[in-house]
């Protein structure tokens, strides 16, 4: 999906800094979120394609950890169903819960950074008391 639609992706986030930043932190990390969200956290796969295709990462690559990624969920899962069998409803459920848990953990886990990021970069543009402003274009 992130191949065919590499083109679209690049036209409409292409020049956005936001999307520059996104493309340098999944080159660092590029390997572990493809291979997480094909088996733990799900919801992030699409955007992880899209992002992954607009970078420029290599399918060879892709294909590896996804494949990776496929069997570790197959592997667990499924082990999971064998020695719960009867109880697989039960076990169902607890994984949706755990994926939903551990989604609203990352996404609370980056609002903190971004807020602790904000409150110090914000701190430090705010000018000491006593000192004069500089009006320059205000006289």
């Amino acid at each position: 999906m992130g191949f065919y639609a590499k083109n679209w992706v690049d036209r409409r986030f292409g020049g956005s800094p936001t999307w520059k930043r996104a493309q340098d932190s999944f080159a660092s990390r590029a390997g572990m979120a493809v291979y997480l969200t094909r088996f733990l956290i799900t919801a992030l796969a699409v955007p992880t394609n899209l992002v992954a295709a607009g970078s420029g990462y290599k399918l060879r690559n892709f294909m590896a950890y996804d494949m990776a990624g496929e069997a570790t969920w197959i592997i667990l899962y499924g082990g999971l169903g064998y020695w719960f069998g009867s109880e697989w409803e039960l076990v169902s459920d607890f994984i949706s819960n755990f994926g939903g848990l551990l989604l609203g953990l990352v996404i609370l886990i980056g609002g903190i950074i971004l807020a602790m990021h904000w409150l110090k970069t914000g701190a430090s543009q705010v000018q000491p008391a006593g000192q004069p402003r500089n009006n320059k274009g205000m006289e």
